[in-house]
């Protein structure tokens, strides 16, 4: 399916600023290439500033193709001319679904966000597939999204909060506020881009698919098994991060208590995961918004 994202967000200079902040995800994109570059056709969509073009160039990539269909294009444009590789890297002002595939011996992405599938790693994988020559290398090739039960104070106590003004404003004016009463009260998840939440257990693994091949959207509900921490506070959220490999041995995470950029998305609860002492069955889904884990219980 088409990408519904609003590229021009890319070109906002402090968002490349962030990614280039990230030293572990630097590591990981510039190992993989040193791999993978030497002699090949290299592919990358979204390229960005335009960074690890140049890079495969310099690490002796026989041609590049920079696909940037963002303002930041021209700067890429720059940053090839500068350096000299003009003979060896083009850069297309375009989306990747807009343009006639070639064959290409490499093709790489970086679409990751907090929430997972947010910038379109499936659908940009999708697209790579067909760019890609036999015995071609797809980075990422595996995305693997993990859940953590977790205790998300911010949740739960703004819906305790709200109802304690509720019942204020009802009893000072002789009002009847039920029904906000129960908006207060109603399950939910509060999905939120941060790492303010207490940590109760280990992980568990959610999806783990292959970016291959074309079956990888995860398109049905999945329940999953969750831990928890004995005498661990009451888990009112959970914690959602991935990993994705580049190649054997390389990959990008946001894993929690990594320094990285991307933080982790948190699912709140308005109301505690069912009080079992080894953990919460939980319900995950990629609804319009994104990733949503719940309380299956």
């Amino acid at each position: 399916m088409p990408l519904q994202l609003d590229v021009s967000l890319f070109a906002e200079p402090w968002e490349q600023v962030r990614l280039l902040s990230d030293g572990h995800r630097n590591s990981a994109l510039l190992a993989m290439l040193r791999r993978r570059a030497p002699g090949a056709r290299v592919l990358e969509i979204g390229a960005g500033t335009g960074i690890w073009v140049c890079a495969a160039a310099r690490l002796g990539a026989e041609h590049v193709v920079a696909v940037e269909p963002s303002g930041m294009a021209e700067l890429v444009r720059e940053l090839v001319d500068r350096n000299g590789l003009q003979d060896r890297v083009t850069v297309l002002d375009a989306l990747i679904e807009d343009l006639p595939p070639e064959p290409m011996d490499l093709v790489f992405s970086e679409l990751l966000n907090a929430d997972p599938f947010a910038e379109g790693v499936l659908e940009s994988s999708a697209v790579a597939r067909d760019w890609l020559a036999p015995g071609g290398h797809l980075a990422p090739n595996r995305l693997q999204i993990f859940a953590q039960l977790a205790h998300v104070e911010a949740s739960a106590e703004e819906s305790t909060a709200a109802r304690a003004q509720i019942d204020g404003v009802a009893a000072s004016l002789g009002l009847d506020l039920a029904p906000l009463v129960g908006l207060a009260t109603r399950p939910g998840v509060d999905r939120q881009l941060g790492q303010d939440a207490t940590l109760l257990g280990p992980p568990g693994l959610l999806w783990d698919l292959d970016l291959t091949v074309e079956h990888a959207t995860p398109e049905d509900p999945i329940e999953a098994w969750l831990p928890v921490r004995v005498g661990a506070l009451p888990p009112t959220g959970a914690v959602v991060w991935f990993r994705a490999w580049l190649d054997d041995g390389i990959a990008l995470t946001n894993t929690p208590g990594t320094d990285n950029h991307w933080g982790q998305l948190i699912c709140g609860w308005v109301e505690p995961g069912a009080t079992d002492p080894r953990g919460v069955r939980v319900r995950a889904w990629l609804g319009d918004d994104g990733v949503v884990v719940e309380a299956a219980d």
